[in-house]
């Protein structure tokens, strides 16, 4: 079941944010966890599909005090969902005070938690201290080495790892000169 937009529907809702971000994370979940909706909708506590389907298809609003729980059950943000269902709910309300605050940061956050296929609080160690390095660091894309120089970079370390930093420092400006 998939919300289009480029579809005209009947249903009131049907090209709100929260239906849309419903629907996808109801998607999603299907294709991640191969779960039908009348699954997915058991899980939810709902008998049968009827009311999750009328939800994200926009039919009816989604009900504030089951934004929590949706989100949780669907991998959706739950903070970028509530503002999505509490514009859905109070349209003339205008929420751009909160979401401009909010949507470059959540984004930002979405974008990496999807490019490490887990949510940002299951970061190894590693991946957090990396990022932290890049933040810090104002050319940090000058740090940046490709996949086939990792391992060249790897057998380097191996090499200088019992020479002192000066040495190490040493080396590499003599290579450098003689350029």
């Amino acid at each position: 079941m998939v919300v289009k937009e480029d579809v005209k529907s009947d249903h009131p809702l049907a090209g709100t944010k929260a239906a849309r971000m419903l629907a996808q994370g109801i998607q999603m979940a299907a294709e991640r966890d191969k779960l039908s909706l009348r699954e997915i909708a058991k899980a939810l506590g709902h008998k049968n599909p009827s009311m999750l389907s009328q939800w994200a298809n926009g039919r009816v609003p989604i009900p504030i005090e089951r934004v929590a729980e949706l989100a949780d059950a669907l991998q959706l943000d739950g903070q970028l969902f509530m503002l999505a269902v509490l514009s859905q709910r109070h349209p003339s309300v205008d929420w751009g005070i909160i979401e401009d605050r909010l949507t470059p940061a959540y984004a930002f956050v979405e974008r990496l938690q999807s490019i490490a296929g887990k949510p940002i609080e299951e970061f190894e160690p590693g991946q957090v201290k990396v990022m932290n390095e890049v933040a810090a660091d104002p050319q940090a894309d000058r740090r940046w080495i490709s996949a086939q120089e990792s391992e060249m970079i790897e057998a380097l370390r191996i090499l200088t790892w019992p020479m002192a930093d000066d040495e190490v420092s040493r080396i590499a400006a003599k290579l450098y000169s003689n350029k």
